[in-house]
């Protein structure tokens, strides 16, 4: 039987409250970590806030809460690869797979921590690549450019990512095109790739079991679509929302900066 989002809702729901009951045990809050923790514990961290960020919108539709934790799970995974950076010793938490949180950051509007993270994973980026997908190879260059606003670099990376999907991961295409069209400051581009970019989302809700795809909440929010629309719009592309995955009261502004909140 196809999940309803009744049922996904429900899920998300028990996931929180297992969750918030862990975190009381132990005596700890939401996206607050101490400094002597080790980098797996600052990473956990980040994963715990990302999914009660996404809870405390899809349940209570707390978007300031939504937006704290959101940019709290970016700025903790930063501070994850920032500890393994320092361990000569290979690890996957140094792998350009933490795009991921980038696009966490650009969704909650928080653009000194996308940009952040963006400039420390650009380090040393061929020992970064190793093991990764071709998909998130292609992908995660054209977000880091993104986040970074170098949108000289963006239109040859977001061509990359476009050519990739045109002959594998085809689910991904639209995102591709919403980066093109950032790149090259295009409102009809970004209004052409923005349906696109919905039924991507919607297919792989149902098809894709990697990534994120196989969570609830991540169903029901379209987080990079998010993230790229806001990057759009950020770039003074009035790209509108696409509810219910891309909620209008979790834009940014046109042309402007959002609320990240800085932890």
């Amino acid at each position: 039987m196809a999940d309803t989002t009744e049922s996904l809702l429900q899920r998300v729901a028990m996931a929180r409250q297992s969750v918030l009951e862990v975190l009381a045990k132990n005596g700890l809050e939401p996206g607050v970590c101490k400094p002597d923790w080790r980098p797996s514990q600052f990473s956990a961290m980040s994963t715990i806030s990302r999914g009660l960020a996404m809870a405390a919108y899809l349940l209570d539709h707390d978007i300031p809460t939504f937006k704290r934790l959101m940019t709290s799970t970016a700025s903790l995974a930063l501070k994850t690869v920032e500890l393994v950076d320092t361990d000569p010793r290979p690890g996957s938490y140094r792998t350009l797979d933490l795009q991921r949180d980038v696009l966490d950051a650009m969704a909650a509007g928080a653009w000194p921590e996308a940009a952040a993270m963006a400039a420390h994973l650009l380090t040393d980026l061929p020992s970064r690549l190793k093991g990764v997908s071709p998909l998130i190879r292609v992908m995660g260059r054209a977000v880091l450019d993104c986040a970074m606003g170098n949108l000289v670099g963006l239109a040859g990376s977001a061509a990359n990512f476009r050519d990739h999907c045109r002959s594998a991961d085809r689910n991904f295409i639209g995102f591709a095109e919403m980066l093109q069209a950032i790149a090259s400051v295009d409102s009809a581009a970004a209004q052409r790739a923005l349906p696109v970019l919905v039924e991507n989302h919607r297919a792989l809700s149902v098809r894709y079991r990697a990534l994120w795809y196989d969570l609830p909440d991540d169903r029901l929010l379209c987080i990079w679509g998010l993230a790229l629309v806001n990057a759009a719009r950020r770039q003074g592309l009035p790209v509108p929302a696409a509810p219910p995955v891309i909620p209008d009261d979790l834009l940014v502004p046109i042309g402007g900066i959002g609320g990240g909140a800085t932890i």
